[in-house]
């Protein structure tokens, strides 16, 4: 039976984890499981050493080797008992009357350069063929009597997969093979390419699919690949349309009456019967319940395992986005606009008490909190990152924009001094200038707080140096005391005001009549009524005992400067 290859348009691996174990094991240790609806394959796990080794430098350097080893093969066997697990899991998508669940029984990890077998073997090109990978791993399992047994062998490795047409794939598998008592169980195989972020989940799924004598999405069925179902062959991150975008989670219906009837035929046959409804006692398999894919790598570890260190996940401001498509900056891209599109591995944060499955954010009671300020976005501002921005000019985190982007480096500036935490608001304060109002209508202390030493309760108002081409104190003697009851004069002409302001003609009337001419003194006889209060007050004020004039107060004058801020056009009033 010839294998069948699942394209996939891959970029670039970073590095795996892989683990070794070499129990050997017979049908015999079975042990039958209650009659349910549910289906057991046995999986053994086998890596290459370019698995070992990526696992191998990530552990601990400073330990001494034989430490370094064991934690190696600890994270290993945890990793890829989570790939089976995530697997089994997705397999529940299946429209079936069954349930079908994959059991890892052991593993068999070649940690020694020496062991190095012809499995995957790189070519003129450095990649490895992958039917060739295939064929290999199946004559050496047929000559291997010390393995556990198992229904289906799955052979991961670091390298990079090619076909004989020269295009990449990630995986590769044959059909109608596992649990098929008319072929040994070593035929029943997959070779599938791993990096250590859980991408192998969708790959795996896919290759055991054709095991269970599933075609690809429109090969002898009515499914259409470009829906992007598991068995659809190409990219999964391509062709993204709102009506398949959570797909690649799901078999397509035609996969799943495949399947179904593989698994029905198979029962019909005393050993494929006995295959599905018993399972093996794992050997040296951790128990990985509680354990969450995307909260033991986050989503920047998953971009820097798929393409190196210096990736990273390319943070836009909406976190919720990642559960479709996890973008990873292309490290090789100084400027930062060029990024790769991957699946996110179950359990990514996406939210505060939130996090992704199959394709969805969604809300968890064991899901982590997430601050308000999660991280700075990606995107460089004027060719700069926010580290290397806030680093220089702290001010700019006063503006709103750019804290919504960079809050991390802005909270990292933050002096936690109050009404100051990013120092002077624009550069060329100077002392001499504290306490003054400048034109755009800012108190100068507050503009220069780092400089002026701001503080609200030391504030005295000072004038703004010239008024229409003359000094406040010439600009009220020539308008009048009465223009000071115009906010926009108080407010350039805080201290001249200031000065002339007269309490005891009573609130509202601080600066006598508000009208130059005009105002006659009231009659013994006349009533407060008959008063223009509002323009005479000080002429009236005989009469009066409170006014509720429209002057303001030192206190309204400071609220108006320092939290309303309009912008003010001093020639409306001249």
């Amino acid at each position: 039976m010839s294998p069948i290859g699942w394209t996939l348009a891959v970029t670039s691996i970073f590095c795996c984890f892989y683990l070794i174990s070499t129990d050997a094991r017979t049908h015999t240790n079975r042990h039958i499981r209650q009659a349910v609806p549910e289906y057991y394959l046995d999986v053994l796990v086998v890596t290459d050493y370019s698995v070992w080794k990526s696992w191998y430098d990530k552990a601990n350097p400073e330990q001494d080797a034989k430490t370094r080893t064991n934690e190696a093969l600890r994270n290993i066997r945890q990793y890829f008992t989570l790939v089976i697990k995530e697997v089994s899991d997705l397999y529940r998508s299946l429209k079936t009357k069954f349930r079908v669940k994959f059991n890892p029984v052991g593993f068999y990890i070649v940690e020694n350069q020496d062991q190095v077998t012809t499995w995957t073997v790189r070519g003129a090109d450095e990649l490895v063929n992958a039917s060739q990978a295939y064929s290999n791993f199946q004559s050496w399992l047929k000559d291997q009597q010390t393995l556990p047994s198992y229904d289906h062998a799955l052979l991961f490795t670091g390298e990079n997969l090619d076909t004989s047409d020269g295009g990449n794939t990630a995986g590769w598998g044959s059909i109608g093979t596992v649990c098929n008592a008319n072929i040994p169980n070593y035929y029943s195989v997959s070779v599938v390419e791993d990096n250590g972020a859980f991408q192998s989940v969708f790959t795996t799924m896919h290759e055991l699919g054709h095991s269970l004598n599933a075609t690809h999405d429109g090969t002898n069925n009515r499914c259409s690949g470009s829906d992007r179902y598991v068995m659809a062959s190409g990219s999964r991150t391509n062709d993204v349309t709102d009506a398949n975008q959570r797909n690649v989670w799901f078999f397509s219906p035609c996969s799943s009456a495949q399947i179904d009837s593989y698994v029905q035929n198979t029962l019909k046959n005393t050993q494929g019967a006995a295959c599905l409804q018993t399972a093996l006692t794992q050997v040296d398999v951790p128990d990985v319940t509680g354990v969450i894919p995307g909260q033991l790598i986050d989503a920047d570890t998953q971009c820097q395992r798929l393409y190196g260190p210096k990736s990273a996940f390319n943070f836009l401001g909406n976190l919720s986005n990642i559960c479709l498509l996890l973008s990873c900056r292309d490290p090789t891209d100084d400027r930062g606009l060029r990024y790769w599109k991957r699946l996110p591995a179950t359990g990514t944060t996406c939210g505060d008490g939130q996090w992704c499955e199959v394709g969805q954010c969604v809300g968890s009671p064991t899901a982590p909190s997430v601050p308000s300020c999660y991280r700075d976005q990606s995107n460089t501002i004027n060719h700069r990152t926010c580290e290397e921005m806030t680093k220089v000019e702290p001010d700019l985190c006063y503006d709103t924009d750019v804290y919504q982007q960079c809050c991390q480096s802005c909270d990292k500036s933050d002096t936690r001094v109050p009404g100051c935490p990013y120092g002077d608001r624009y550069r060329g304060c100077r002392h001499e200038l504290c306490n003054q109002i400048s034109s755009n209508g800012r108190i100068q202390s507050y503009e220069c707080c780092e400089t002026c030493n701001f503080d609200m309760s030391t504030w005295t108002c000072m004038d703004d140096s010239i008024v229409d081409g003359m000094t406040c104190s010439k600009a009220v003697e020539r308008w009048g005391y009465q223009q000071c009851y115009n906010s926009t004069l108080a407010f350039y002409c805080c201290a001249t005001c200031e000065r002339l302001r007269d309490s005891t003609r009573g609130r509202g009337c601080e600066y006598g009549n508000r009208l130059l001419n005009g105002c006659r003194a009231p009659a013994a006889n006349d009533i407060r009524e008959n008063c223009d209060t509002e323009n005479c007050c000080d002429t009236c004020r005989a009469q009066i005992t409170d006014s509720a004039g429209c002057t303001i107060s030192l206190h309204s004058f400071l609220f108006f400067v320092l939290v309303l801020r309009p912008i003010l056009d001093f020639g409306s009033i001249l």
